[in-house]
């Protein structure tokens, strides 16, 4: 990818482009890169807290993309033939299912972020998903920043399990 700042660029793309990211520096730097370059060749694993932490990204940050990448499943029993296909119906729209309760979780993480008097001027009048790319040392290196407000402030949106200060250190 060329060196610059790329606004909508789909996720696709970035996460195609073979460049170094911090996921990236984490892995050598905690394994080593045999590690990094065998999580390179792999596709990215969707973990429930990865969807539910992209979920939170889009219905905070790009709330009009919000219902044309998720879908919410209504309750229901997924072991019987009724649910299965209801399950599978959902699933064959290519938009990512959530549960009701997951969806609540969502909706009710980025009220609080849309409604915190600091974070809620913080995540406007910028752009959401910016993606960074530059050489360091003559290495390609990336970046998505969550929000960018050019010449003021990059800000990268966390969700955790724990919110306590150690917790939250621990977990970003």
């Amino acid at each position: 990818m060329k060196d610059g700042i790329l606004i909508d660029l789909p996720d696709s793309d970035y996460f195609a482009d073979p460049a170094i990211n911090c996921s990236g520096l984490k892995i050598i730097a905690q394994k080593t890169p045999l590690h990094f370059k065998s999580k390179q060749e792999e596709p990215r694993e969707e973990t429930p807290a990865l969807i539910i932490g992209s979920a939170v990204h889009c219905l905070t940050l790009e709330p009009d993309l919000f219902k044309i990448r998720y879908v919410i499943a209504p309750k229901m029993d997924k072991r019987s033939k009724a649910g299965k296909e209801q399950w599978a119906d959902l699933e064959a729209t290519g938009r990512i299912v959530l549960s009701e309760d997951d969806a609540e979780k969502i909706q009710a993480i980025a009220n609080a972020v849309r409604t915190h008097k600091t974070a809620s001027k913080l995540i406007t009048g910028g752009f959401a998903e910016v993606s960074v790319f530059t050489q360091i040392d003559g290495t390609p290196a990336k970046c998505k920043c969550d929000y960018l407000r050019e010449n003021v402030a990059i800000i990268d949106l966390k969700t955790t399990e724990d919110a306590s200060k150690n917790g939250f250190m621990k977990s970003v």
